[in-house]
This record gives structure tokens, sequence and C-alpha cells, in this order.
């Protein structure tokens, strides 16, 4: 264990273990030790699996009508996706590693890169387990941590704590691999499995006789740059120990924004689609108001299923004349581009909408028709709708139509019923009871 590595350039990654399974154990903790599994969007397919189903064979991405009865026969318990639920817990998750960092970047829902460049971490493993600790008591998420010099070192040591807890559950899911210590475990480490690297770069990497880690290690930059570009090597040079990820200490300025949803079954009525698209629409630009966003662009998208003969993928867009979050706008510009793709007669599996050209709502350009201060009003109206559906729940107040796309809802009917109150409640009942 190298500990003369300058602390300020030692960082760590906090990886919540199965974190959707995770959620769903803090309510079910008879659920600990026996196979679990999440859906995606409409029951369609696994997207979160806990190591006993892992130990079943049951693959990440599989349909869940082609396991369903697999899963059936061996007890495995199987749940709805919750959003919901696994959003607040994330952001719990991210409080409590605040508290031990001034430095913190969120990759992914259940993932966040963060410094220990604090004074008084002498002992960063310990500092770590303390963490995890913490983590596990107040929110009932068990989490891996790796830690080293580099993002990508970061995220192979993440892996390896995360496969000591599958041998050993009683392991203290942090693991330090510094870049002296990481040549040991290159060997074994596949390249597709490289964070950066991924199947696709694997493959070509592969097509230019280049099979394992030490190899890439062993080569020029100029060829890898040929081969993966300036990214391949920005890698390379982190498997080397070498920083080229800093840790973004302000989010990146989002570009885009998509709403989008499978239909619980296949539609042929425009109306329904429409009250669909419109749902869309209210929910971008909600989200857009939220985050104190503007969109220039605004564009639809309708498919068919993949799997039936001559299937349909069409999307149209168009510019609206100012940058803007409103319901109005927003809604009347989805609607114009669902119009133009919609063909009858064809049986229709998922709609959704995106926004581009996204900009700060507080420098966006003015039109100049709003002069006259209506669309100052017409802000000042969003912004009570906002608060009164915050209030008194979401969608309480929202445009009629809406109305009529709740027989389109997905299916999720095994989904959990917890809402944030009650996760509140509950995690405060675990902690005391831990306590």
């Amino acid at each position: 264990m190298d500990y003369k590595t300058p602390l300020r350039k030692i960082i760590g990654l906090a990886d919540c273990n199965n974190f959707f399974v995770s959620c769903e154990r803090v309510f079910r903790p008879d659920l600990e030790g026996k196979p679990v599994v999440v859906l995606s969007s409409n029951d369609g397919c696994v997207i979160s699996r806990s190591n006993e189903a892992k130990a079943l064979n049951i693959p990440m991405g599989i349909a869940y009508f082609k396991m369903k009865e697999y899963m059936q026969n061996h007890g495995v318990t199987v749940f709805s996706g919750n959003m919901e639920l696994y959003q607040n817990f994330s952001s719990r998750v991210m409080a409590c590693l605040k508290r031990y960092t001034d430095l913190i970047e969120q990759y992914s829902i259940d993932e966040s890169f963060f410094s220990l460049a604090i004074a008084a971490v002498s002992d960063p493993l310990n500092y770590c387990r303390n963490i995890r600790r913490t983590i596990l008591h107040n929110c009932g998420i068990p989490v891996s941590i790796g830690i080293s010099t580099t993002k990508t070192l970061c995220k192979i040591a993440s892996e390896l704590a995360k496969e000591r807890s599958k041998k050993d559950p009683h392991s203290d899911g942090v693991c330090m691999l510094m870049p002296a210590d990481a040549e040991r475990v290159f060997p074994g480490l596949e390249l597709k499995n490289v964070w950066g690297i991924g199947t696709r770069s694997a493959e070509r990497l592969n097509s230019a006789g280049i099979w394992t880690v030490p190899q890439l290690l062993k080569e020029d930059e100029k060829r890898i740059r040929r081969i993966l570009s300036i990214r391949g090597v920005l890698t390379v040079r982190e498997l080397r120990g070498i920083p080229c990820f800093p840790l973004e200490e302000e989010a990146q300025p989002q570009q885009s924004l998509q709403v989008s949803r499978s239909f619980g079954q296949r539609l042929t009525r425009y109306e329904d689609i429409e009250a669909m698209v419109v749902r869309h629409a209210a929910e971008g630009a909600y989200r857009l108001r939220n985050q104190q966003l503007c969109a220039g662009i605004v564009g639809c998208i309708l498919l068919t299923s993949q799997f039936i003969e001559n299937p349909y993928l069409q999307s149209a867009e168009i510019s609206l004349a100012t940058p803007t979050s409103r319901d109005s706008d927003i809604i009347d510009g989805a609607i114009k581009c669902l119009k133009e793709i919609f063909q009858p007669g064809r049986k229709y599996a998922k709609t959704g909408i995106y926004l581009n050209r996204l900009c700060s709502a507080r420098c966006r350009q003015m039109n100049i028709f709003e002069a006259n201060g209506s669309g100052l009003r017409q802000d000042r109206l969003m912004c009570a709708l906002d608060q009164i559906n915050r209030k008194f729940g979401k969608a309480v107040i929202a445009p009629a139509v809406i109305q009529c796309a709740k027989a389109c809802e997905p299916r999720h009917a095994l989904r959990s019923a917890w809402n944030s109150q009650m996760i509140t409640a509950k995690i405060a009942e675990r902690t005391a009871t831990a306590g």
C-alpha cells in the first residue's frame, strides 16, 4: 500500500452495490440473501440484479418475458422500476458523502467521484471505511469504494471491492489501488471492462492485435490515438496513474433533455398518442423550469415495436421563436411535430419528446412580441402552477388532455408503493433500530 503519493492527488469512487435492488431491500429486509431483480419501464427488461440473481445466470438487459418462467421456478422476486424511490435514495447517499469531502462529482444515479484532499485524511482506507459505514447506517445502501490517483483506476478499484464483497459479505468494501500496485491486476482485466474503452473499442483494439491491458500500456500513444482517438490516449495515461480526467467541481451545462416512455399497449388512435405527447411535453417543460433552463428546439419521436415486420421510427423537430420553458409553447411545438410524423394504421409502441438548444432562463433572448410584458405574466403563471403541484402533488394542475393518457400507462404491476414521506419514516426507524 503506497501512502507516499500526495493526498491531494488521491480520489475515491463510491459505487452503490446493485443499487435499485438495494433500494427495494431497505423496505424488504426479508429479501437479503435471496435473488431479486428490477425491471425497466413497462416491465420490459432486467436493469438491476442482486448477486444471487447473477449467480442464477440471469443476464443484464434480458427481456423479462423470456425469463419470467425461469425466475418463477427459481424463486426470484421481481420489482417494476420505481425511479422516484431510487432518486430519493440517491440524494440521501450523496448527502452522506458530502459530509466527508470538499469536492464531489456525481457521475450517475449510483456513482460519485470525490476528493480525498482533506488535511485530516492521514489514512484513506479507514476514512473510506467510515464513509461506507455511515452510508449503510443512514441510508441502508451498501457501497463499494475504490481509491486511487485517477478516475480510471478508481473504477477498477471499486470493481475489485465489489468482487471481494461477493466472495465475503463481511469484507470492508474498500480497495486502494495505487499505480505501482495496479500492474498486478491488469493481466486479469478484460479490455472491454476498462472504464472509457468498452466493447466496441475493445474490438477495434483486438483487430489491431491488442488483446490485453499490459499490451495496451506498451503501445505507442500515436498508434493508440489512430485506433481510439485522443480519448483512448487519455485512458491509457490514467491506467498509468497520470490524472487526465479531473473532478468536475460544477456539473456541465445540460445540452438536451428527453422524456419518453413505452405504452402499456399498442396504440393506433391519434388522440391517445397525442395525450401521451402532451404529458411528456408538460413533464419536459417542468424539468426545464426546475433547472432554470429554456429550450430553443422541440422535437417528437414516434415508433412501433422493432420486432415486427417493417418497423417504423420517425422524428421531427421545430425551432421556437424564442427559447422557452412554458407548457403552452412546448406542448404546441410537440403536437406540430407529432402531426408531421403520425401515420394512420400503424400500431405504435412508444413516443417521446426532446428539447435541444438549451440555455439559461436568466439570459435567454427575448422576443419582440413579449415587450408588452405578456411573457413575464406567463412565466409567473408557470411559477405559481409549479408551486401548487409541488405542494399538493405532481400534476394536480395539468392540461386536461393528459387525463386521456392514463389508459396508456406503461405496465408496472410489480412496482413498490413507497413515497418520499414513507421513505423518510422508514429510514428514521431503521437508523433508530441500528443505533
